[in-house]
């Protein structure tokens, strides 16, 4: 029987450190972007690491604050026989009731987007969301109670693609804001990526919103 996946060695998975299983502190601000200011988004012939990812002309991505506590990112297997592939999820909670975060759900609650979260312990970013499955808002619940002010958001996809991308660091674009970039240690803007060597050739098409050069999803 051919390899289906010839790019991929199946290799045994050992365990990475005693402590593996150990949840560790996320980034407390959100990377998000829209998919119509996506340019450039490849992934190597395994389909998991982002190895090019830019932005069209002057566009940046923003930076959403969250609690911290409260991110919880997962993906999971969905589909019948021959047709299954991954959904992601993900949720977190943003304090206050500010007009700010009103103007966000209101802009974006149809917008297709990709969100990158970072982990306090690594370098890479988790990337949820891909061109041809970009996320979508599916709640955006506010409370105002004697309790607390909050919205809690959950961000999925609807079509399944594959299981959550990494990104490195030095990939992720600057924010339009300084003092995100600061929080994140994202200090220059990633280099341009369009020619960026990958183990495999990218194609050009046309997403949900504008046009980006992609690899597999």
């Amino acid at each position: 029987m051919a390899d289906t996946n010839p790019s991929y060695a199946f290799v045994s998975v050992p365990k990475k450190s005693n402590n593996a299983g150990r949840p560790t502190e996320k980034k407390r601000y959100i990377v998000l972007i829209r998919l119509q200011d996506l340019k450039t988004f490849t992934k190597d012939a395994k389909n998991v690491r982002v190895t090019a990812l830019a932005l069209n002309g002057t566009a940046k991505p923003i930076g959403l604050y969250c609690t911290a506590s409260t991110i919880n990112g997962k993906d999971s297997v969905d589909g019948d026989d021959d047709a299954r592939g991954f959904v992601h999820d993900l949720t977190f909670d943003h304090p206050g009731s500010n007009t700010e975060i009103q103007e966000f759900k209101e802009a974006n609650v149809n917008e297709p987007l990709i969100a990158l979260v970072g982990d306090c312990t690594e370098d890479d970013f988790t990337v949820f969301g891909t061109p041809e499955a970009p996320l979508s808002m599916t709640k955006a619940d506010q409370e105002d109670s004697k309790d607390k002010k909050n919205n809690s958001f959950e961000f999925k996809n609807t079509y399944r693609t594959a299981p959550l991308g990494k990104m490195a660091q030095s990939l992720v674009p600057i924010t339009d804001s300084d003092a995100v970039n600061t929080a994140l240690g994202l200090t220059a803007a990633a280099a341009p990526a369009a020619n960026a060597s990958s183990n495999q050739a990218s194609t050009s098409g046309d997403a949900t919103s504008g046009n980006f050069d992609g690899g597999k999803i």
